[in-house]
């Protein structure tokens, strides 16, 4: 239980991660 719950925290904080960076990289873009 505790091992899926660190696994599922951790998928959600690198998808998060990658938003970001997307989301920087299209700011930077679209500048």
């Amino acid at each position: 239980m505790i091992f899926i719950t660190a696994l599922s925290f951790g998928v959600l904080t690198t998808s998060a991660i990658i938003t970001d960076g997307v989301l920087c990289i299209d700011a930077t873009r679209t500048e």
